[in-house]
C-alpha cells in the first residue's frame, strides 16, 4: 500500500468509477475516501461490504479519507461513537490524514444532512475549539476543517466567515480545507470578492483543496458535484495554488458519469495548474510533514453545556429552532404561517428573533424543500438498504467473514 499523505491532483473515491480509476494510476496522484460508506453500515452494506474494493483502490494509490457527520458545530455534546469509529477506521487502513467539515447540520438527534452555516460569532468559534480539541483526544491528530457551501449566512454576526475561520485557527491545531467551488457558490450566491476572501483566511493552514462542477437553478448555484469544473473555479483554484500552502487539489463528482474521460479532463487540467505553482514530486518526508501540529496561539477556556454562557445557550436556542423549524416545514406544520408567525412560535431571545428576520425567507423555504426531498429519498434507501443487507448475509451464509475486513 502506498504512503497515505495526499500530494498532487486527486479525486474523491466514489465506487462507480472503480473500474475507471485502476486504468489510470499513471495520471491521478491519490485518493480521497468517503469515511462515512465504511463507518456507516448501512452505507457500507449497499457499496463494500467486505472492504475487498477499498483494498483494491489503496493498493494503488496513497488514499486519505474525509468525513462529513461530525457536525463540529452543534451545539450539543460531540458524536464520540462517530469519531470512535472513525479512528478504527483510519487505523485498519492506515490513514495519515482526515477531514471533516465546519459546520453544523444535526441538533437533537435530528439530522438536515445539509450543511447549515455557523453563526460568525465569538462564542461559536470558541465552542467550535472546544468541539474540536474534544475530537482532537479520540482521533489523535490534528485535523481538517472544509469552508462550506450554505444556503444562507447568519445575520448580524460579530465576524466575517474568515475572521471567524482566523479565530478557529488562532483556538486549534486544525488545518483547512478549501472548496474553491464552495467559495465561487457562496460569493455568487451571497456576495463578496472571491479571490479577497481566499486572501484573508489562514492561508498557511490551508492544506488541501477540493474543486467540483454545482448547477444553477431557481437563482441560485447549488453544490451538486454534478457538472465538470467551470472556468472560474480553475482561476480560484490557480489563485488559491499561489496564495495558501495547499498541496492537494481533489476533484469531486459524485453523479455516475456516463464516461469517464471529462472526469480525468478535469483533473489533468487541475494537474497543469498545480505544477505552475508546485514541483512534480512532494519532500521526501512528506507523512512526517503532515503529521506536524501547527501552533495553537491563544489558548481558551473549554466551553461546558454543563454551565454554558448566556451566549452559547441562546446560540444552541437558535441551532435547535433552525432544525427544529426546517423539520416542521417540512412536514407541513407551518402551512398557511407567515414568518413572523413561525419565528414567534420558538423560545427565542428577542436579538435571536431579530436576526432570523433578517435572513431571507426564501432560504428557509429552500432549505425545508431540500429537507422534504431528502426524507422521501431517506425512504427509497432504507428499502435497498434491507435487500442489500439481506443479500449480504445470504452470500456469507456457511462462511467464515468479517464485515469490513
Amino acid at each position: 500500500m502506498p504512503g497515505n499523505a495526499a500530494y498532487g491532483c486527486g479525486i474523491a473515491y466514489r465506487n462507480f468509477f472503480h473500474s475507471a480509476l485502476l486504468k489510470n494510476t499513471d495520471k491521478i496522484d491519490f485518493l480521497e475516501i468517503p469515511t462515512e460508506d465504511y463507518i456507516v453500515r448501512a452505507r457500507r452494506i449497499m457499496t463494500d461490504p467486505t472492504g475487498s474494493v477499498l483494498r483494491e483502490a489503496m493498493d494503488a494509490f496513497p488514499s486519505v479519507a474525509h468525513g462529513i457527520s461530525l457536525s463540529i458545530g452543534s451545539v450539543e455534546p460531540i458524536d464520540e461513537g462517530i469519531l470512535t469509529e472513525t479512528r478504527k477506521f483510519l487505523d485498519e487502513y492506515d490513514f495519515d490524514e482526515w477531514s471533516d467539515h465546519l459546520t453544523y447540520h444535526r441538533m437533537k438527534d435530528q439530522d438536515l444532512t445539509i450543511f447549515v452555516s455557523i453563526p460568525w460569532d465569538e462564542v461559536a468559534a470558541r465552542w467550535v475549539a472546544s468541539q474540536y480539541n474534544l475530537a482532537r483526544e479520540i482521533i489523535k491528530q490534528p485535523f481538517g476543517l472544509e469552508l462550506v457551501a450554505y444556503g444562507f449566512p447568519v445575520a448580524g454576526s460579530e465576524l466575517s466567515e474568515a475572521q471567524f475561520a482566523n479565530k478557529v485557527a488562532e483556538y486549534t491545531d486544525c488545518w483547512f480545507l478549501l472548496d474553491v467551488c464552495n467559495v465561487f457558490i457562496n460569493a455568487e450566491n451571497h456576495g463578496g470578492d472571491p479571490y479577497q476572501y481566499i486572501l484573508d483566511l489562514p492561508t498557511d493552514r490551508i492544506q488541501h483543496i477540493h474543486m467540483a462542477g454545482g448547477h444553477y437553478m431557481d437563482g441560485e448555484w447549488a453544490d451538486s458535484h454534478s457538472q465538470p469544473v467551470p472556468k472560474e473555479v480553475f482561476e480560484l483554484l490557480d489563485f488559491a495554488l499561489e496564495h495558501t500552502a495547499a498541496r492537494a487539489v481533489i476533484l469531486e463528482r459524485d453523479a455516475p458519469p456516463r464516461e469517464f474521460g471529462p472526469i480525468l479532463d478535469d483533473v489533468l487540467q487541475a494537474k497543469e495548474i498545480f505544477l505552475k505553482h508546485r514541483p512534480e514530486k512532494p519532500a521526501p518526508n512528506l507523512e512526517e510533514l503532515v503529521k506536524l501540529a501547527p501552533e495553537v496561539q491563544t489558548v481558551v477556556e473549554p466551553l461546558s453545556l454543563n454551565s454554558p454562557p448566556a451566549e452559547l445557550k441562546n446560540l444552541q436556542n437558535y441551532q435547535r429552532a433552525l432544525v427544529d423549524c426546517a423539520f416542521e416545514m417540512a412536514v407541513g406544520k407551518h402551512d398557511g404561517q407567515t414568518a413572523e408567525q413561525i419565528i414567534n412560535s420558538f423560545d427565542l431571545t428577542d436579538e435571536w428573533k431579530a436576526r432570523w428576520r433578517e435572513m431571507n425567507w426564501k432560504s428557509m423555504l429552500k432549505l425545508k424543500d431540500k429537507l422534504a426531498f431528502i426524507m422521501e429519498d431517506d425512504k427509497v434507501s432504507a428499502r435497498y438498504y434491507q435487500m442489500a443487507e439481506m443479500h449480504h448475509w445470504a452470500s456469507i451464509l456457511g462462511r467464515d467473514a468479517v464485515i469490513g475486513r
